[in-house]
């Protein structure tokens, strides 16, 4: 919270976004209460059914369970003493957690930071040219929203594409890129590669530039809020802080695939594959130079992303052989654009 306070002039929600959250909020909070009460009652049976199996387990001495272990009767004393003792604490922790669909601190923070900061909903014309455009979308698998077309029905599949729609135009109107966070890490968002989420997908990158001539950056909370707070020059006072901290980085990053993207990242991968390349000097100086300069803007994290580079970047600047600058070309496409074509870069190669 105090991170998105800081940031609070430069954060937008599409409509869309907002809408979802605020049908979604009560559903969780609803959602955690019933776990709440499965628990206390697995517990329950957890402990009745343990009298019942020991039992028909038991070896009989004569006509009765004996055993010179501890009794199945003291067992269960104590098992019913821990269930007892956990099912009060869910009681206590529950009675507040309810209180969050009455009084829920949470949301009026995040409504004053972002009470200004909503974009305005498509009317109903503007949103049925989005489903019949999503229809054909879907169809050719053409990102975002198609992942959704199977789960969902009716209009609620093309949500993600509404939120698409807002953030193109919210891009034409103030003339900003647009870094979108998300803990959406499906296939209609990303692209990825043996798992790993590297960016935006090409095509919503290409379509970006082409309606609004903006970059579009994408990441998932966690990483957001660890560059954001190094952004925000924010610094822990106390070790309780720091953990305080930490923790709620590493809820972030639990609640998402514990991927990383970053654009200056992606351009050091690039390097490594460049190997297989065969360059001239005078291309791989003018390379390692885009490189080079590209981390040195980028701030402290790409910085210590280059750290991890340095012998490969050393082996590229002594990199010496008979080539073509042609080969170059899928390579400055990664340093200038992102991300490649994988088509293109398979057939220079």
């Amino acid at each position: 919270l105090e991170i998105l306070e800081d940031l609070r002039d430069k954060i937008w929600l599409p409509y869309q976004v907002a809408c979802e959250y605020e049908k979604g909020r009560i559903r969780v909070i609803k959602d955690q209460i019933a776990f709440s009460d499965k628990i206390k009652t697995l517990l329950l049976e957890m402990a009745d059914n343990f009298g019942k199996s020991a039992k028909k387990n038991h070896p009989k001495v004569g006509r009765v369970f004996e055993s010179p272990f501890l009794s199945i009767e003291t067992i269960l004393r104590r098992l019913t003493d821990v269930c007892d003792e956990i099912t009060n604490d869910f009681l206590t922790v529950e009675k507040k957690y309810k209180s969050f669909l009455i009084d829920d601190p949470i949301l009026e923070s995040l409504n004053r930071i972002t009470s200004d900061r909503i974009g305005e909903n498509f009317n109903t014309r503007e949103l049925e040219e989005i489903y019949t455009a999503g229809l054909k979308r879907y169809n050719l698998d053409r990102p975002p929203g198609y992942c959704d077309a199977k789960k969902n029905s009716g209009v609620k599949k093309y949500g993600d594409l509404v939120i698409w729609r807002q953030l193109i135009n919210r891009a034409k109107e103030t003339g900003d890129h647009i870094y979108f966070i998300t803990d959406d890490t499906k296939e209609d968002w990303w692209q990825q590669e043996e798992g790993r989420l590297i960016g935006p997908r090409h095509e919503l990158i290409d379509e970006m530039e082409e309606h609004a001539a903006k970059k579009f950056l994408i990441s998932t909370s966690a990483d957001f809020y660890v560059w954001a707070g190094r952004h925000c020059e924010r610094r822990t006072r106390d070790a309780a802080s720091k953990r305080t901290r930490d923790a709620a980085i590493a809820e972030a990053r639990s609640s998402a695939t514990p991927m990383r993207w970053d654009f200056v990242a992606t351009m050091i991968r690039g390097a490594a594959h460049a190997r297989e390349m065969l360059l001239s000097t005078q291309d791989m100086a003018v390379a390692s130079a885009k490189i080079i300069k590209g981390v040195a803007s980028a701030g402290d994290y790409a910085k210590g992303q280059l750290a991890s580079f340095s012998e490969v970047l050393e082996e590229l600047k002594r990199f010496a052989a008979i080539g073509s600058s042609e080969l170059l070309k899928p390579w400055l496409s990664l340093l200038e654009d992102g991300v490649p074509d994988e088509q293109d870069t398979e057939d220079e190669s």
